[in-house]
């Protein structure tokens, strides 16, 4: 199904070290000198989460994508059949 992703295993656990860092971090409060190292852990975890993590198609820009290639082929097509002088690329919607 579109939008709907397979729990990745090493995610999982990477966030299971993130929240023991923020249950960590909670402790401590923001003037203790563990608080910047476990602030830097906790950074480093989050990068390599991102790295992980799998980027999907989101089922809106799908469907963004099929309302703009259906509107040029329907251009294009009565372009084909009457004649119109304007160009179906100046109808796309520009991101």
């Amino acid at each position: 199904m579109i939008g709907k992703r397979k729990p990745n295993v090493e995610v999982e656990k990477l966030r299971e070290v993130m929240d023991r860092i923020l249950a960590e971090m909670s402790e401590y409060g923001p003037d203790s000198p563990e608080y910047p190292k476990l602030l830097a852990h906790l950074d480093r975890v989050v990068v390599m989460i991102n790295s992980h993590e799998k980027k999907t198609i989101t089922p809106d820009a799908m469907l963004q994508a099929g309302c703009g290639l259906t509107g040029i082929v329907l251009i294009i097509l009565s372009e084909r059949i009457h004649v119109i002088t304007t160009k179906a690329i100046g109808f796309v919607k520009k991101p």
